[in-house]
C-alpha cells in the first residue's frame, strides 16, 4: 500500500533546508520521538501514507462480475480501482507489476483449486507489487509485499470485506536551488474489516480502519552542511463511506486524505 510523495518531499525540503540554515551546523543528526513530530515530518508521513492507500487497491483474480456488479459494468469509476482480471495471477496496472499466489476457500474453510461462485467465500493472497506510481501528490518508487484476504467474494454476497497486511518499502528525492533531500522509509500496516458494497465500482469503503507504522530516514543537503534525520509515526486512516476520510498522525495531526487521487490535505486545527 503504497508510493513515494515528491511534493511532501519538496515541502519537507523547505522546512528541513530553512532548519539547517537557522542551526547553522555543518552536520548532524536529529532523532524524533513518536509524539513530538514536526509540521513537517507529520505533513511527510501523511503524504507517504496517503499514497500508500492509493496505491494499495491491489488487483484481484476474483471474476468481474462478483466486484463490479455485473459482466457490463466496469471499473473506471472511481480511478484508484484496478481492473480486475479472471484468472491471472500477475497482473500490471500502471507501472506497478502485482504477483499475487491465489487461494480459494469456500464457507467451510476448506481450500478449493478452483474459484467456484456458488461456494467460494473467501480468496487469500500472498502478494508482492513493485514499480513506480504516480498520484496527485508525485511518483514514488514501490517494493510492497503481503498477504490480503477477501471474503463475500460469491455471487450472492452484497459486500466485501478486505482484511490485510502490508510490508512496504519507499524511497524518493526531490531538490531545489537550496539543496536536495533524499528519503528511505520502511513501514508496516494493516486493512482491518474494511467493508465495500458492490458494485465496488459505484461505492467507497464504508468502514474498517487502516493503520501504518512508518520508520523514516532522510538526508538533507543544503550548500556544504548536511542533516541526518530519523523519525517514526503511526498513521491511522478511518473509511467512512465517502471519498475524503480522515487520516491522523500520531494520533494528534489531522488530515484528509482523496481516495481518488491520493492527496491529503491538512487539517485546520
Amino acid at each position: 500500500m503504497i508510493r513515494r510523495s515528491q511534493l511532501a518531499l519538496a515541502s519537507s525540503l523547505t522546512f528541513a533546508l530553512a532548519a539547517l540554515v537557522l542551526a547553522g551546523c555543518s552536520a548532524s543528526k536529529l532523532t524524533s520521538p513518536l509524539n513530538s513530530l514536526s509540521s513537517a515530518q507529520s505533513t511527510e508521513a501523511a503524504a507517504e501514507v496517503g499514497m500508500m492507500v492509493y496505491a494499495g487497491t491491489e488487483p484481484t483474480p476474483v471474476p468481474a462480475s462478483l466486484v463490479t456488479g455485473g459482466t457490463s459494468a466496469t471499473a473506471t469509476s472511481h480511478p484508484r480501482l484496478a481492473m480486475p482480471a479472471m484468472a491471472e495471477t500477475t497482473i500490471t496496472t500502471g507501472n506497478v507489476v502485482w504477483s499475487l499466489a491465489v487461494h480459494w476457500f469456500d464457507a467451510s474453510s476448506t481450500e478449493q483449486a478452483n474459484y467456484d461462485p456458488s461456494t467460494t467465500v473467501r480468496m487469500q493472497a500472498d502478494s508482492r507489487g513493485t514499480g513506480t506510481v504516480t498520484g496527485a501528490n508525485g511518483s514514488a518508487t514501490l517494493n510492497s509485499g503481503g498477504v490480503l484476504n477477501v471474503s463475500g467474494i460469491d455471487q450472492a454476497s452484497t459486500q466485501l470485506t478486505t482484511n490485510a497486511t502490508r510490508s512496504v518499502t519507499l524511497s524518493g528525492s526531490a531538490s531545489n536551488a537550496s539543496g536536495s533531500i533524499t528519503t528511505l522509509t520502511h513501514s508496516t500496516g494493516t486493512l482491518a474489516n474494511v467493508v465495500e458494497t458492490k458494485p465496488i465500482s459505484q461505492h467507497y469503503p464504508a468502514s474498517g480502519n487502516g493503520t501504518w507504522d512508518l520508520d523514516v530516514n532522510r538526508q538533507i543537503q543544503a550548500g556544504g552542511g548536511s542533516v541526518s534525520e530519523h523519525f517514526v509515526a503511526h498513521v491511522v486512516v478511518t473509511f467512512n463511506g465517502t471519498h475524503l476520510v480522515p487520516l491522523v498522525v500520531n494520533g494528534t495531526h489531522q488530515y484528509m486524505l482523496d481516495l481518488d487521487t491520493g492527496l491529503v490535505t491538512q487539517v485546520a486545527s
